[in-house]
């Protein structure tokens, strides 16, 4: 490949043939798979979008995703792409959008909770009745699964015996307990008190 050309898709199909030939028990040399590839990328241009692409709207956004989550938006922005103007970050963003306003996370099972990876904020409600609740009343924990966020707001309510939210937020702003920004980044995923089941 022209050492003047970068293809993150180019090295994705590289790597799985170098993976998957052997496999099925094909004994390619790497070599003849580099000239085969090179010979195709250096005689076409190419973008294509892949899970990163959406890791990185989603995060934005402010949801936690996971490869499977990542696999459905890209299923249907293949399966809706508009033949004129293809497909943009535009494109990604309402779809995005799209697969989390239609997203259930009660029925969400359990074991996808490791592998869904986000930014989340811990918020430790205090009652009326406590005249000066501490100043840090909340905990961000960056780039961590859904697991790591809920295992740890449990963990607190049953410590404090407070009730707990836990937000999903975006991964390029300083965290807020502040109405207007959670109203206007955060999204609010469990509420839970240290007697209550997730």
């Amino acid at each position: 490949m022209s050492v003047t050309r970068d293809s993150n898709f180019y090295y994705e199909i590289h790597e799985a043939l170098k993976k998957g030939l052997p496999e099925k028990g094909y004994e390619v040399p790497e070599d003849v798979i580099k000239g085969a590839l090179s010979d195709l990328f250096d005689h076409v241009a190419i973008h294509v979008w892949s899970r990163p692409d959406v890791y990185r709207v989603a995060w934005e956004a402010g949801w936690p995703i996971s490869e499977n989550m990542a696999d459905e938006i890209l299923s249907d922005v293949e399966g809706h792409v508009d033949s004129e103007y293809g497909i943009t970050w535009v494109t990604f963003e309402n779809a995005v959008q799209e697969f989390y306003d239609d997203f259930n996370w009660g029925i969400l099972p359990e074991e996808d909770y490791p592998n869904c990876i986000g930014d989340f904020l811990i918020e430790r409600h205090y009652p009326p009745e406590v005249k000066d609740p501490p100043l840090e009343r909340s905990l961000h924990m960056g780039s961590v699964s859904l697991a790591d966020a809920l295992n740890t707001a449990s963990e607190t309510a049953e410590i404090t015996g407070l009730a707990i939210s836990v937000y999903s937020i975006p991964k390029d702003k300083s965290p807020s307990l502040d109405d207007e920004w959670l109203e206007k980044y955060a999204h609010k995923l469990w509420s839970f008190k240290a007697e209550e089941e997730r």
